[in-house]
């Protein structure tokens, strides 16, 4: 048995369809490199290499950010691939700083990388140098302190000022060696290539970053020529007693004062310096300018005798004597008469 049945034609629509996709995975965040080495203060920036991904491009990222020292230093939207930054180091303080990148997903966690950076833009401490001249002219002992609580002390040296009356008006010139590492240190210095007087003095320190310090001056005294005799007139005719003019000086009197001055005759006949030197007059501490002693010549057979006038550095330098000698005939002998004879008148 057959039927047929007439119905309508039937057509379908399917409303708002929708295609929902899950992303579970945080972007992947790879750190190429950061500024190398220490940065100091004249350096206030650092360089950031980093790549980034997703799994789903860029469509699984979002904020791409920078953090240094935990303070936030850079942002932008994050690129998939590899990406570069200079990053403000305001504010960030000195020491061993991480740098972190966060690239955050779509969705899902972030993704992080970090490297750590080196910051010291503090300079080092230098004191003060204590500079003593030794006995040897021109020459001085000098001791001084460096710290630096970052980086460390790379190295020290001494620099002297040219100038000659005390000031800084000078150049300053490096002297000495170049000394590595903080804490004490000492030096013996030749400064005898200085003009002689009174010299500024001070420490250069650099640390590990380049930061460099100069500490407050001190003074140091050079001294390489003795002082001076300038004879006045001398006995030309036989004598008992000499008499001993002459004025004494010297460049650093104002520093040093003078040393002792001495007296002495050469108990040598013939004017020469070969026989033994004896004391008309004890050593002793004259001022600067003109001096006049009579010395009786006890002691010196008859003949032609040196005399001879020698002062000391008033220093540290005793070794730098001043000298002027004159010659002088000593006549002790009165004369005789023999063969005489008398007539009565």
């Amino acid at each position: 048995q057959t039927e047929r049945v007439a119905q309508h034609r039937r057509i379908y629509w399917i409303g708002n369809p929708h295609v929902y996709v899950r992303d579970l995975q945080a972007p992947s965040v790879v750190m190429r490199s950061v500024t190398a080495g220490w940065l100091n203060a004249a350096t206030n920036h650092a360089t950031v290499n980093w790549w980034a991904g997703d799994n789903f491009g860029e469509d699984g990222m979002r904020a791409n950010t920078i953090w240094v020292g935990g303070l936030h230093k850079w942002a932008a939207q994050a690129v998939q691939g590899d990406r570069s930054a200079t990053v403000d180091l305001t504010g960030v303080p000195d020491g061993a700083q991480t740098v972190l990148v966060d690239v955050a997903g779509d969705g899902t966690g972030s993704g992080q990388a970090a490297d750590t950076i080196y910051v010291d833009r503090t300079a080092p401490q230098a004191t003060t140098p204590d500079a003593q001249p030794t006995v040897t002219p021109g020459t001085a002992a000098v001791t001084w302190q460096t710290a630096d609580a970052t980086s460390g002390v790379l190295q020290s040296q001494l620099e002297v000022n040219t100038a000659s009356d005390g000031t800084l008006t000078g150049a300053w010139t490096p002297v000495g060696p170049a000394i590595g590492g903080g804490g004490a240190h000492s030096t013996a210095l030749n400064l005898s290539t200085f003009r002689d007087g009174l010299h500024a003095i001070r420490v250069r320190a650099t640390d590990h970053a380049g930061n460099v310090a100069v500490s407050p001056p001190s003074r140091v005294v050079v001294d390489t020529a003795p002082p001076t005799i300038t004879l006045g007139p001398t006995p030309t005719a036989p004598v008992r007693a000499v008499a001993v003019e002459f004025t004494v000086a010297d460049n650093l009197a104002a520093h040093w004062g003078l040393g002792a001055t001495r007296i002495d005759a050469n108990t040598a006949p013939d004017g020469s310096p070969n026989g033994a030197w004896m004391a008309l007059r004890p050593a002793e501490v004259l001022s600067v300018g003109h001096h006049r002693f009579v010395l009786p010549l006890t002691g010196l057979s008859d003949g032609l005798h040196l005399i001879r006038v020698a002062t000391t550095n008033g220093g540290p330098h005793a070794g730098l004597v001043g000298v002027d000698t004159f010659a002088v005939t000593v006549d002790q002998t009165s004369p005789t008469v023999t063969d005489v004879t008398f007539t009565q008148v």
